[in-house]
């Protein structure tokens, strides 16, 4: 049995829940996601490295939060694309019953 056929679907399932949750989110809440972005820009400079989680606390009371939770792992990705952020390992994430979930920090 090859392994990346697994692997490879998981990775398609997730990101497609993503991209479903952020859509969602945009059309509930007009350029949700293009404010969360920019929020996230300000918010995390100088910041020690952080979860989603812990952004999206401060964030959901300036941008509202998301129909679904999956949506903020949107905007995660979208800012490390764009160079504002980068991960930078993992730590237990308390909404998660303690799973690893990625650290990030500003760039």
């Amino acid at each position: 049995m090859n392994r990346s056929d697994p692997f490879g679907a998981a990775e398609r399932r997730r990101d497609l829940g993503i991209e479903r949750a952020v859509d969602h989110a945009d059309r509930v809440r007009a350029e949700w996601s293009g404010r969360a972005v920019e929020f996230l820009r300000s918010w995390a400079p100088g910041r020690p490295p952080f979860l989603a989680e812990q952004f999206g606390e401060t964030a959901a009371q300036i941008v509202g939060h998301p129909p679904d939770a999956r949506a903020w792992g949107a905007i995660m990705r979208s800012a490390a694309a764009e160079g504002y952020i980068r991960r930078v390992g993992y730590a237990a994430a308390l909404s998660r019953n303690l799973s690893p979930k990625s650290l990030w920090e500003a760039l």
